[in-house]
C-alpha cells in the first residue's frame, strides 16, 4: 500500500497556506490530499503552495485532484503553485502539458517569493529515486499494454472524438488548451474544457504531441 505524509503550514499574515507532501499520490492516497485542499477552501484560504519535493510519483488520480480544484480557486482570486518536483515527476508534468494549467517553481522559496511571502526555512529536498519514465507514462495512459506515445489507437466514433481529431489535423502541435478552444469553436459551444480534452486524448492514446503528429501523418497518407 502506498504511503503519504501531509504537513500543513498556514500564515495569517500572508494568507498563504503551504502543503508539504511526501510519498506517492495515487488512487489510494489522492483522497487525503483532496480533503486537505478542501479544508483550506472551506475556510476561504485560496492561496496554496504545494511542496512536492518529497513526492516520488503522481498518478492521473493525483493530477485530477489538482485540476478539478484550480477553477474554483482562481475564481476566488487564488492559485495552486507547485514547487520542488523531482525530475521524474516534472518530466511527466511537462510531457502531459500540465504546465499550461498549473505553475511550477524550482523551489518552495521561489514559489513563496512569487506570492510576496518572506523567505522561511525550507524543507530539505528528498533524494530523487530512479523511476522508469516509461512506466509512469504507461500508468497515466491507462493502458497496461504499451506507452501511449509508441502506438496510435483506433479513434472512437463519438462526436467529441471526431471534433478532437479534426482539431489535431489542423495543427498537431497545439496545446491541450488550444485544442479545447478549437473544439468549442467547431461545435459552437463553450462546454469542453482542458480536463475533458486531456481525458479524450488519453482515451485515444494521443496525449503526446509526437503521437498527434503521427496521427496527422497517418491521415495524410490515407488520403
Amino acid at each position: 500500500m502506498a504511503n503519504l505524509s501531509i504537513s500543513l503550514s498556514e500564515s495569517d499574515k500572508s494568507k498563504v497556506s503551504e502543503i508539504r507532501v511526501d510519498g506517492v499520490i495515487d488512487t489510494t492516497t489522492s483522497t487525503e490530499l483532496e480533503e486537505t485542499i478542501d479544508s483550506l477552501l472551506s475556510r476561504g484560504r485560496f492561496q496554496i503552495i504545494l511542496d512536492l519535493a518529497g513526492v516520488d510519483y503522481i498518478s492521473s488520480a493525483g493530477w485530477g485532484v489538482l485540476i478539478s480544484k484550480i477553477g474554483d480557486i482562481r475564481d476566488n482570486n487564488g492559485d495552486i503553485l507547485l514547487a520542488g518536483m523531482v525530475s521524474n515527476v516534472l518530466e511527466v508534468y511537462e510531457l502531459l502539458e500540465f504546465d499550461s494549467v498549473l505553475k511550477h517553481f524550482e523551489s518552495i522559496e521561489s514559489a513563496r517569493s512569487s506570492l510576496g511571502v518572506e523567505s522561511e526555512r525550507e524543507f530539505s529536498k528528498k533524494k530523487e529515486p530512479q523511476v522508469n519514465r516509461l512506466k509512469v507514462i504507461e500508468s497515466l495512459s491507462n493502458n497496461g499494454s504499451s506507452p501511449e506515445f509508441f502506438s496510435i489507437g483506433e479513434v472512437r466514433e463519438d462526436s467529441e472524438d471526431k471534433l478532437l481529431v479534426s482539431a489535431i489535423l489542423r495543427d498537431p502541435f497545439q496545446t491541450i488548451g488550444e485544442l479545447a478552444e478549437q473544439i468549442n469553436i467547431d461545435s459552437n459551444t463553450s462546454s469542453v474544457g482542458w480536463w475533458r480534452v486531456f481525458k479524450l486524448l488519453r482515451k485515444n492514446k494521443l496525449l503526446s504531441r509526437r503521437s498527434r503528429f503521427r496521427l496527422t501523418r497517418q491521415k495524410q497518407f490515407q488520403n
